[in-house]
C-alpha cells in the first residue's frame, strides 16, 4: 500500500490521481474542499469524505475548490 498525501493548495494545475498503473484508489479529504473530474464528469468532495477510484479509470483529476484550503490522501496498492 502506498500513501500519498497532496496539499493541492499548492498544485499550479489539477492533479492526476489515475497516472501510473491501473489500481483501486481511496481518495480521502483530510482538510478543506476539493473537486474531482473525470472528463465533463465534475464532483466537490469535502472533508472527511472519501471516493472509490477504479482501476479501469483514467485522467481521473483532483483540484482545489476554495483556493488554499485542500489536503487530501490518495492510497493506493503496490500492486494490480
Amino acid at each position: 500500500m502506498r500513501l500519498t498525501i497532496w496539499d493541492l493548495a499548492a498544485a499550479t494545475a489539477p492533479v492526476d490521481v489515475t497516472s501510473g498503473p491501473a489500481v483501486e484508489r481511496f481518495v480521502f479529504v483530510i482538510d478543506g474542499a476539493a473537486s474531482i473530474a473525470e472528463g465533463a464528469n465534475q464532483r466537490a468532495i469535502g472533508k472527511e469524505m472519501l471516493v472509490i477510484v477504479s482501476p479501469a479509470a483514467r485522467n481521473v483529476t483532483l483540484s482545489d475548490v476554495k483556493k488554499g484550503t485542500a489536503l487530501v490522501a490518495v492510497f493506493e496498492s503496490l500492486k494490480p
